[in-house]
């Protein structure tokens, strides 16, 4: 049962308009920690297929946008953890246990943070109104024989068959029909508390609905396709007239998007986007217009900058960001650009210098600290990567970013135990435990003559078996 569930999830971007609500007795078939599981499973299947985004700027921001949200909530089911996949196309989804992806292409869509955070509040209350376990609930009435039909097909897409998920869509054509009623309440009720979760966080109500309409509109009349969001989450005239209804409960307040958006969307961009040099135009443009506002302008020029870096062209790049610093000299994304820059133009020792220097005044920083150890490992200084590193993780253990940066500077450093160790707790924080198993079980023949280090690994060993018994019993 587990895994088929994992397998259907897994697919959620693309087919989640055509899976049916079915049902109300969520909790009776699915508890909260099963629906975790769940959800971590399916980021272990999805990890393999799609291109997550691993800068640790981005996910910063992303992380406490969603956080700024999620905090309104009275009673928090899960931890949430938002991420974005790069990928151009304007699409978002929600894990069961309170897993959020957003794609790339729907940050470049955006024209406000208020529009972001919307979709964002949208798919929160797609986990917080337990959608995907209500849809199992009512599944146990319906026929089986589809749910294996598609899942039968899913394996056989993982094996390499390229028309396995269109012999999974044709498995579910015969309920389609029905689907779609509970599919559209679901969407509507997602918009309902979504609308509440944007007020109660200070942003505009209004960008709901706003931002549907400005999607269905560009794609009615530029003949371009439907966005993929629009197709998962099907959105209709009657919907978005409802949205609007529901944000007249609130009182809308004049929202100014914050310095830190337009950032996070020019960096998304400039690292992104599918063509550089477009980018670089779209930025420019901005700059000429002049009537964006200081903040929209300083990160237009802060994309150009990190666009002529892609394209190798540092030069121009440092004059960007020059100026840029001149303007703000003690703003550490500009900081780490000018970095960046000396790097890339094989200044090696200057680059390193700066990173040094930003990294010994900002030592608790979280991305700038994977930031530094990156650039470390890159130029070959895994000691001091360690030295950085093992600090940051005693601070926050559950980090599998820094868990797997450490396993790789150990590594080159020899320690093999660490590397082994520090491995299996990335894949544990990532819900795969038994590659965690795997990965103690050659840490323990390497710590055959270290003491302390064998029993603290047989110890977490026994932990992480643990678990697992835990969840083949409730499952």
């Amino acid at each position: 049962m587990l895994l088929g569930m994992t397998l259907v999830v897994a697919v959620r971007p693309a087919v989640a308009s055509e899976l049916p609500e079915l049902g109300q007795d969520a909790a009776a078939i699915i508890s909260p920690y099963e629906e975790r599981r769940i959800g971590e499973e399916a980021m272990v299947q999805i990890r393999q297929s799609l291109d997550f985004v691993d800068d640790p700027e981005l996910t910063y921001y992303l992380q406490r946008l969603g956080a700024k949200l999620t905090n309104t909530l009275s009673d928090q089911p899960h931890e949430f953890q938002f991420f974005l996949i790069a990928n151009p196309s304007i699409n978002a989804f929600a894990l069961p246990g309170g897993f959020i992806g957003i794609h790339t292409g729907l940050v470049a869509k955006a024209r406000s943070e208020s529009e972001l955070a919307a979709v964002l509040a949208h798919e929160i209350s797609h986990v917080t109104q337990r959608h995907w376990p209500r849809m199992v609930a009512a599944q146990k009435d319906r026929a089986g024989v589809t749910m294996a039909a598609i899942l039968a097909s899913l394996v056989i897409a993982g094996s390499g068959n390229p028309n396995a998920v269109g012999v999974a869509m044709a498995s579910m054509a015969s309920n389609i029909d029905s689907q779609l009623v509970f599919t559209r309440t679901f969407e509507r009720e997602a918009d309902r508390i979504g609308i509440r979760l944007l007020s109660e966080s200070d942003h505009d109500v209004s960008a709901m609905a706003g931002f549907f309409e400005r999607l269905a509109e560009g794609s009615r009349y530029s003949g371009a396709d439907v966005p993929e969001f629009m197709r998962t989450h099907p959105v209709t005239n009657s919907r978005i007239a409802e949205a609007r209804s529901n944000e007249k409960r609130f009182t809308r307040k004049s929202i100014t998007s914050s310095d830190a958006f337009w950032h996070f969307r020019a960096r998304t961009l400039a690292l992104y986007a599918p063509n550089t040099n477009h980018v670089i135009t779209k930025f420019q443009s901005e700059l000429d217009k002049g009537d964006t506002g200081a903040s929209r302008q300083r990160a237009a020029r802060y994309g150009i900058a990190l666009a002529l870096i892609e394209l190798g062209e540092y030069d121009s790049a440092r004059k960007e960001i020059s100026t840029l610093r001149s303007e703000q000299p003690k703003n550490l994304q500009y900081r780490l650009t000018e970095a960046d820059i000396e790097l890339g133009n094989k200044n090696s020792k200057k680059g390193l210098r700066l990173y040094n220097y930003i990294y010994r005044n900002n030592s608790r920083n979280s991305w700038i600290i994977q930031r530094y150890a990156e650039v470390l490992l890159a130029n070959n200084q895994a000691k001091t990567a360690v030295k950085v590193l093992k600090p940051a993780l005693q601070r926050n253990p559950k980090s599998p970013t820094l868990n797997k940066l450490l396993a790789t500077a150990a590594g080159e450093t020899g320690d093999l135990i660490q590397a082994h160790r520090s491995m299996a707790e990335y894949y544990v924080i990532n819900g795969n435990p038994h590659a965690a198993i795997n990965q103690l079980d050659i840490a323990e023949k390497k710590a055959r003559n270290n003491f302390y280090a064998l029993a603290a690994i047989k110890a977490r060993k026994r932990e992480i078996k643990g678990r697992l018994s835990k969840s083949s019993t409730v499952n």
